[in-house]
C-alpha cells in the first residue's frame, strides 16, 4: 500500500486503519517531527456558537492544569450531546444537525486531548477566535500516531540525521543508520560561496546594496539560461523585484499565485529568473528549466511561531538543525538527475561559521560539496558542464 501520512494517521486514529503491516518505508522522513506534531495539534473556534457557550470564563489566560480540569468538566455534556444528534441524523435529520453533530465530534476530540494536556504543550491564542494547542515536541507520540507495533521502519530522506531520529523519539539502540554516497557528480552540484555579506535583520542599506549587486553581477553573464533566486523574505524578494537591473526578465508570486507563477516560469525561455520566499522544499526544475540559482540568506526557522520559539528555547542547536535542512533541500532544486547539472551560489557570508557549527546535522556528501570562490566563476557553456 502507499498513502500519505495525514491518511495513514487518521484512518489508525478514527477506524481500524488499511491493515497489518510487517515493513513502513517512511519517505522525506526529514519532515517527521513537523508531521507528527501538526497531526496532535487541535484547536477551538471562539466564535463558534457551540463552542463559545462551554469556554471557562477568563480561558485567555487558563494555565494548562485549568484547561485539562476544563476538559474534564465538560466532557459528559459533549457526550451528551453527541447521542442526542447522532440519533437525530440516524432518524433522517437536516443538513444542519449533520453539521451539528460534525462539530460536536471535532469538539469532543480536542476536548479528549485537553484532558492529558501538561506543560509539554503550547497553548497559542495568536490567531483571531482560535485557540490552538500542540506538543513542543513530537517525542513520546511517534510510536503511538504513526509506527504503532510494525517491527521494521526504514526511514529514508537526502536530509534526515540522528537528531531527527531523537525529536520523534527512536532510541539510538533500536536503529541502524546508513549514510550512502550521492549519485550525482559532485562537479554538478557544486555550492558555491561568493563572499558578500553578512545577512541578519542588522543588515544595513549599504549592505542590502551589497547584496543586490553580487545577485545582478551572478545574473549578468547568465542571460542565455533560467535561475531561481531563494530569498527566505517577502521583504527581499520586493527588494530584489524593484531593484534588479533585470526585473523586466524576473517572475514572482504571492501565497495563492505560486503554482501559476511556477509553471510559467518552467515554460518561459531564457532570459527568466524566479524570485521566491518558498521554493527550498517541495518543488523541482531539472535540466534546462534552471541552471544556476542563488541562495541570498540561510534560512532560521520563524521564532514569532510560538512552538518554533519553545523548541529553540529548550534546544540551543534546534535553529541551526532546521535552518541547515532548508539549505540542503534548496540545494537540491535543480539538480534531479545524475546527468543534470547546475550552479549553486550562496552569498550570504555566514555560512562559513554556519557550516563549521552546523555541519553535524549534514551529510557528507553535502559538506563534501561546498567551496570559498572569491571571484565568480565563469558559468559553463549551455549544453555541457
Amino acid at each position: 500500500v502507499s498513502t500519505n501520512y495525514s491518511f495513514w494517521m487518521y484512518s489508525n486514529k478514527y477506524s481500524k486503519g488499511i491493515g497489518k503491516f510487517d515493513l513502513m518505508v517512511c519517505d522525506e522522513a526529514h519532515n517527521l517531527p513537523n508531521l507528527i506534531s501538526d497531526f496532535l495539534t487541535v484547536s477551538l473556534s471562539t466564535n463558534s456558537v457551540y463552542v463559545s457557550a462551554l469556554l471557562p470564563r477568563d480561558y485567555q489566560h487558563a494555565t494548562h492544569k485549568e484547561w485539562a480540569s476544563w476538559a474534564h468538566d465538560v466532557e459528559p455534556q459533549v457526550d451528551a450531546d453527541i447521542i442526542v444528534l447522532k440519533q437525530a441524523v440516524l432518524g433522517g435529520g437536516s443538513k444542519q444537525e449533520r453539521r451539528e453533530l460534525a462539530r460536536a465530534l471535532a469538539f469532543k476530540n480536542t476536548v479528549g486531548v485537553l484532558l492529558r494536556i501538561n506543560n509539554n504543550w503550547i497553548i497559542d491564542q495568536s490567531e483571531k477566535n482560535k485557540i490552538s494547542f500542540a506538543p513542543i515536541w513530537p517525542r513520546g507520540y511517534g510510536k503511538k500516531v504513526l509506527f504503532f507495533d510494525i517491527p521494521t521502519i526504514l526511514l529514508t530522506s537526502a536530509t534526515v540525521c540522528k537528531k531527527t531520529l531523537d525529536m520523534v523519539g527512536i532510541e539510538s539502540d533500536e536503529t541502524v543508520y546508513t549514510e550512502y554516497p550521492h549519485s550525482f557528480p559532485v562537479k554538478n552540484r557544486r555550492l558555491i560561496h561568493i563572499p558578500t555579506v553578512r545577512m541578519n535583520r542588522f543588515t544595513n542599506a549599504s549592505g542590502m546594496k551589497t547584496w543586490l549587486s553580487r545577485i545582478d553581477q551572478i545574473i549578468r553573464p547568465r542571460l542565455d539560461r533560467k535561475g531561481l533566486i531563494h530569498t527566505v523574505s517577502y521583504a527581499r524578494k520586493n527588494e530584489i523585484i524593484n531593484y534588479s537591473e533585470f526585473r523586466d526578465h524576473m517572475l514572482t508570486h504571492t501565497t495563492k499565485t505560486a503554482i501559476n507563477t511556477v509553471m510559467s516560469f518552467k515554460m518561459a525561455d531564457a532570459p527568466s529568473y524566479l524570485v521566491s520566499p518558498s521554493m527550498t522544499t517541495g518543488w523541482d526544475f531539472p535540466d534546462d528549466e534552471c541552471r544556476f540559482q542563488i541562495i541570498g540568506k540561510i534560512a532560521y526557522p520563524d521564532t514569532r511561531n510560538k512552538i518554533v520559539k519553545a523548541r529553540c528555547d529548550e534546544d540551543k542547536e534546534y535553529a541551526g538543525y532546521v535552518a541547515m535542512q532548508q539549505l540542503i533541500q534548496a540545494c537540491g532544486r535543480i539538480n534531479r538527475h545524475d546527468k543534470d547539472w547546475g550552479e549553486t551560489f550562496i552569498i550570504d557570508d555566514n555560512i562559513g561559521w554556519f557550516l563549521k557549527y552546523n555541519g553535524k546535522f549534514a551529510p557528507d556528501w553535502f559538506n563534501g560539496a561546498f567551496g570559498t570562490m572569491k571571484m565568480l566563476p565563469k558559468p559553463p557553456k549551455m549544453g555541457g558542464k
